[in-house]
């Protein structure tokens, strides 16, 4: 018995490289999972987004074999974070092309509760009767002028500051922003790389998902999509749907 069923996928889109990441992780009743958007990758090195992904896995899976107790689950969440953002700055100290990674990270228990980190404007949400609840806030030069109502929500991926980060790993002394919360049975995470939701409506993005009929579908759909419209950027996403599957 399962209280959940998570699905990934990651495309390059028209780019030669892919350097989005979705990682997703069970063990022990906990389900991990990461979706990760590096920048400033060449081909034959390590793009920013594995190598973060890869240091918090090792930390978390040593989180998982120790067999700590939850209530050090929020303290390797953000030993992992940092371990992955040093390893990017140590490596943009050792070369001349600088990279960075905008992710989130949630951790869900079986009770349906869940905690996380963000940084940059890869997004999570929780899609709860028919409506996409974003729990996660960009980290963009844009989000303060949609914020001030300077710029509409509907054009918002139209600004030249869309993609302008505020805050990435592997740049600079930063924190992560956390949020946590409860969802239900029924609820489905979300969690995307601009590439998907600067491109698809949070209303495409439900309609197709349901047209599909489950959510390994729904993201096929949302691949197909992307491609019918020439989406140019990388993309990866996540859904993971809380229910109890008996079997």
């Amino acid at each position: 018995m399962s209280a959940w069923s998570a699905v990934g996928m990651t495309d390059r889109g028209k780019q030669t490289i892919n350097e989005d990441v979705a990682w997703l992780y069970e063990q022990h009743g906990l389900l991990y999972l990461g979706i990760f958007d590096g920048f400033g990758g060449q081909m034959g090195k390590p793009f920013a987004s594995n190598v973060v992904q890869e240091e918090i896995e090792r930390a978390l899976r040593y989180f998982v074999r120790q067999r700590y107790a939850l209530d050090k689950l929020g303290y390797f969440l953000d030993q992992a974070f940092y371990v992955a953002h040093r390893a990017l700055v140590q490596m943009n100290g050792l070369q001349e092309t600088r990279m960075g990674c905008a992710g989130t990270m949630v951790v869900m228990d079986e009770a349906y509760r869940y905690v996380g980190w963000h940084v940059g404007n890869t997004r999570f949400g929780l899609l709860q009767d028919d409506v996409l609840r974003w729990k996660t806030k960009d980290e963009t030069e844009v989000q303060s002028l949609v914020e001030q109502g300077m710029v509409p929500e509907a054009e918002r991926f139209r600004h030249p500051g869309a993609r302008q980060l505020t805050k990435a790993m592997g740049y600079g002394d930063i924190t992560p922003t956390w949020f946590h919360g409860q969802g239900k049975e029924g609820d489905v995470l979300v969690l995307t790389t601009d590439g998907i939701h600067g491109v698809l409506t949070e209303g495409a993005m439900i309609r197709l998902l349901y047209e599909a009929g489950d959510t390994q579908k729904g993201l096929a759909s949302w691949q197909s999509t992307l491609h019918d419209v020439q989406a140019s950027d990388n993309f990866a996403g996540i859904l993971s749907v809380c229910r109890q599957e008996r079997g």
